[in-house]
């Protein structure tokens, strides 16, 4: 079976004493199968104060879950940030992550999250936890080279298939990769409703290649 690479954000987005590199990037992961890189946060093309440098830093351009009309931390212009997103109930085990953070406390809604590893499956458990239902989007980012398929509610790629569980809708959407300052390349991502839990799978069989 092919070898699986995942890198999981569950640190602080910076110190407190200079945050201004700081994205809403809070339990944002990527994933790598063998050599090919599948899911991928959108990047950084610029650090001027512009609109693109507002969009690369908002929740949506992650591998994470936004809230309609709620950012995770308050970021602006280029190097700004208020209140920011806190992560915590952070365990590792040697098949599993999770996690949640605070950064939607003023909507009353905390976000925990846990990605799980076996062979030839990673399984991603989001909920949304509040007083009332809440309602988020799943956001997931494929690598320029991943050009993914989508019939139904399940996505594919080569031998890649995403299935999801507790989907309120699956959108397959057009989005901007940064390849390195000021160079962009088109790119699909898939944006996913759903309300107080998804389970999202994504299984894969050798040889993978795209």
């Amino acid at each position: 079976m092919a070898p699986v690479a995942v890198i999981v954000d569950v640190g602080q987005i910076g110190p407190d004493y200079q945050p201004g590199h700081a994205h809403c990037d809070c339990l944002s992961f990527e994933l790598s199968i063998g050599a090919n890189r599948l899911l991928v946060n959108s990047g950084i093309s610029t650090y001027n104060a512009n609109m693109r440098r507002l969009l690369e830093r908002q929740t949506a351009a992650h591998n994470t879950v936004s809230i309609v009309g709620h950012e995770q931390s308050e970021v602006w212009s280029a190097f700004r940030v208020g209140r920011r997103a806190r992560p915590a109930w952070v365990e590792v085990g040697n098949a599993f992550i999770s996690a949640e953070h605070d950064g939607y406390r003023p909507a009353g809604i905390t976000h925990r999250r846990r990605l799980s590893f076996d062979a030839g499956q990673v399984v991603i458990v989001d909920k949304l936890e509040a007083h009332e239902s809440a309602r988020g989007i799943a956001h997931f980012h494929f690598h320029p080279d991943a050009i993914p398929a989508i019939n139904g509610q399940v996505v594919r790629l080569d031998k890649v298939t995403m299935t999801f569980d507790g989907a309120a809708s699956v959108e397959l959407q057009d989005y901007e990769y940064s390849q390195g300052f000021n160079k962009l390349a088109s790119a699909k991502k898939v944006a996913v409703s759903f309300a107080a839990k998804l389970t999202t799978s994504i299984q894969y069989e050798d040889p993978v290649c795209f």
